[in-house]
């Protein structure tokens, strides 16, 4: 499928100096329009936080797009439950996409205009390394309104990025059934019976509005 190509102001975790990024896409690009929440799991997770993302990615409403890498078991539940919905669906993969294959139901619902695939990664970067996977975590978390932690292992790297983002005020919540750490750093837990709820008003009236330095 075609790549084009975006550029728009970012401004990175870490950093208080806008960049100007160049984003590679594939898809419908009105889905960055909608309310981007970022979701984040460490790769191994107990199964109660399985259970509790189940059911908040099968609630959530139209008003959102969500962004993520889904690579980890948790994020690929919430790949396989948002299908049967209406949010949008962005993907980051942790590379370039000029020879990323495109998969069957990625395609079906590209065609639909339910996903986009993008990529702040220059053409020739064909292989996700761990740092590649940080960087296009902290972009994913700098384009989103708000962060939800579907489950971060103590002192893992999903905990650190969900810190980061609470010292820049962005709004973070949190499924993870162990999150002392970051409810202690200012996380807010978010009830899985609640996701409407969080999705429309929190996102709405807490993070940044569109045109704001989220973007």
């Amino acid at each position: 499928m075609q790549i084009s190509y975006l550029t728009m102001p970012l401004k990175a975790l870490g950093s208080p100096v806008y960049t100007t990024k160049t984003l590679a896409l594939i898809g419908n690009v009105a889905l960055l329009d909608r309310t981007l929440l970022a979701i984040f799991a460490s790769m191994k997770s107990p199964p109660e936080a399985a259970q509790a993302s189940k059911t908040f990615a099968g609630s959530m409403p139209d008003t959102i797009s969500v962004i993520a890498g889904f690579h980890s078991p948790l994020e690929a539940e919430w790949y396989r439950q948002l299908r049967q919905t209406n949010a949008g669906l962005i993907l980051m993969p942790a590379r370039s996409l000029d020879t990323l294959t495109i998969r069957a139901e990625w395609k079906e619902m590209l065609d639909a205009g339910r996903m986009l695939v993008i990529s702040p990664f220059a053409a020739g970067y064909n292989w996700q390394t761990r740092d590649s996977a940080l960087q296009r975590n902290r972009f994913i978390a700098a384009l989103a309104e708000a962060v939800l932690i579907l489950h971060a292992a103590p002192g893992s790297a999903t905990e650190g990025l969900a810190k980061e983002c609470l010292a820049q005020d962005k709004p973070v919540y949190t499924l993870n059934p162990d999150s002392a750490g970051l409810l202690a750093a200012g996380a807010r837990p978010a009830d899985p019976e609640l996701s409407r709820a969080i999705g429309v008003c929190c996102l709405e009236t807490e993070a940044v509005s569109k045109g704001s330095d989220a973007r």
